[in-house]
């Protein structure tokens, strides 16, 4: 898997933006039009979903962008793979504003990301008293 500034460093900005945009897409494609998706910055998005109303549907969401991600971008012979992580939270029972929304999910991607690529965990208050993440391919 390549870093997007990897990408960036190797054949340029204007590349790293197509990739970008290309991922924009797909996971925008993965929600209705009364979801919010946006770019924080960087390689970094951001969802605000509405009708995520089971952790069988959140996990089944997570999932589908996962999948929707995943895939192979060429410039001439060179040939890059993406990949996603996603940390979850969950509005009231993991913050009741965007900003402890933020920072549980943010949590939650971070102890993710020691561990791999290409996979998704919720938010959970173990992660703020434990380094154990389980990751859910």
């Amino acid at each position: 898997m390549t870093t997007l500034k990897k990408v960036n460093d190797n054949v340029g900005h204007y590349f790293g933006d197509l990739v970008l945009s290309d991922i924009a897409i797909k996971i925008k494609k993965c929600f209705s039009e009364k979801d919010i998706v946006g770019r924080l910055g960087g390689d970094e998005f951001i969802v605000f979903a509405t009708n995520l109303l089971s952790c069988e549907a959140l996990h089944e969401k997570a999932k589908e962008i996962i999948s929707a991600t995943k895939g192979t971008h060429e410039l001439g012979e060179v040939e890059y793979t993406t990949s996603c992580s996603i940390g979850v939270s969950r509005f009231f029972k993991d913050g009741d504003d965007f900003s402890e929304l933020y920072q549980t999910a943010d949590t939650a991607l971070y102890a993710l990301k020691r561990k791999g690529k290409g996979c998704y965990t919720v938010y959970s208050d173990e992660l703020m008293s434990s380094k154990r993440v389980v990751t859910t391919l």
